[in-house]
């Protein structure tokens, strides 16, 4: 009896050895597209991998969300980035005997 109990609870810890395992170097990794395989016996493991999982999805889903919110504000801002930078432009040819408006469109142009 005791040696089937040793043998089960083998069983049970090499499994959440590898669930802990495999965590870990996801982690280390931050590649968040590696998933756990389901190999396991117990209903209760494989409930916990497959949850890993579901988290992992959702954390690729924001972290492409915020990729995608990034890219998007950056294409947003380079207009009228450019719009500015050519108008200061055309300031500076217009006015380049003017000090004091130099300075000022030297000021702006600084910011961007």
């Amino acid at each position: 009896m005791i040696g089937v109990l040793f043998i089960i609870q083998k069983k049970i810890t090499d499994a959440f050895r590898q669930v802990a395992e495999s965590a870990e170097q996801i982690g280390r990794g931050n590649d968040f597209s590696i998933r756990m395989a389901d190999t396991a016996r117990f209903r209760e493991i494989s409930a916990l991998v497959n949850a890993h999982n579901r988290l992992l999805d959702r954390v690729e889903e924001f972290i492409d969300l915020q990729q995608s919110f990034n890219h998007n504000v950056s294409h947003e801002l380079r207009t009228p980035i450019a719009v500015i930078q050519a108008q200061c432009q055309l300031l500076q040819e217009k006015y380049e005997n003017d000090h004091e408006m130099m300075e000022v469109i030297s000021r702006i142009k600084r910011q961007n």
